[in-house]
């Protein structure tokens, strides 16, 4: 939410008023498409856990033990190695030309 002090006239333009962003806003670059490609990612490997568990009867447990899995290894030394080479396969797919 913007407080009024955030809202400020910009210099040589009357009646204008400029807003500026609030701390902590989201911005638009490489950390934004980052949280896209995350987001639909969790998406898609979501449907597909949800299918093998609803047509190929994998048992909820051994669902819910690679979920677990996979917060951790996200947790850890290799998350950043694994989000940046899902980047650069999204940008690569993104790139194609069929």
């Amino acid at each position: 939410m913007l407080r009024p002090e955030s809202v400020a006239a910009a210099p040589g333009q009357r009646g204008k008023a400029q807003r500026s962003r609030p701390q902590g806003a989201p911005h638009d670059g490489p950390a934004a498409a980052r949280v896209i490609v995350s987001v639909s990612a969790v998406l898609l490997l979501g449907v597909f856990v949800y299918l093998l568990w609803r047509y190929a009867r994998l048992p909820l447990w051994q669902a819910a033990i690679c979920a677990l899995f996979g917060y951790l290894l996200a947790a850890s030394s290799l998350g950043p190695g694994i989000a940046d080479g899902l980047q650069s396969l999204a940008r690569f797919i993104s790139g194609l030309h069929l």
